[in-house]
């Protein structure tokens, strides 16, 4: 999965970043989390973290899951793409 920005943001701000692990997909999570929890509005969050919107909500829900019980998703590894384990652990928030 590769975060591109959305043309509003200005070129340097928003970088292109590959995210090709959980631990990426969780780094990434936890640095708009940091921003979010040092009183900045959400959208100052994204850009200061130098991330998409979308990129995070896209796969918000193996960061949520691997912050709450990360052994859960060690059946998972390397069976799916990023998006799909994100689409099966939204459906196991439910």
């Amino acid at each position: 999965m590769e975060i591109m920005a959305t043309g509003d943001e200005e070129p340097q701000a928003m970088m292109s970043m590959m995210i090709a692990s959980i631990l990426d997909v969780v780094k990434r999570y936890r640095s708009v989390l940091k921003h979010v929890q040092r009183d900045f509005r959400m959208t100052t969050a994204f850009k200061k973290a130098h991330v998409s919107k979308n990129a995070v909500k896209d796969t918000a829900a193996i960061a949520e899951i691997y912050v709450a019980d990360k052994s859960l998703l060690d059946q998972f590894k390397g069976k799916y793409t990023l998006l799909k384990l994100a689409q099966l652990c939204q459906k196991k928030k439910k």
